[in-house]
């Protein structure tokens, strides 16, 4: 949307200040997709860090399980 409106002042050659518009939709752009940016990363080491977590908790646990069979035996 901040896009098109962006290419809409930029067309209106007499409009009143037209730099100010056209600086604050890049801006917005420019935000947004920081912004985006930002919750992908966030979202993915969230994730990821509760994976390795939960994936190295299994492995003690077995580990240890497997160790306590071998000791059994």
């Amino acid at each position: 949307m901040a896009q098109s409106a962006k290419m809409l002042a930029s067309q209106q050659d007499y409009m009143p200040f037209r730099d100010t518009y056209i600086s604050t939709f890049k801006n917005d752009i420019e935000y947004s997709q920081l912004l985006l940016q930002t919750a992908t990363a966030l979202q993915t080491n969230k994730f990821i860090q509760v994976g390795l977590t939960r994936y190295n908790t299994f492995l003690q646990v077995g580990l240890t399980r497997y160790n306590t069979f071998l000791q059994v035996e």
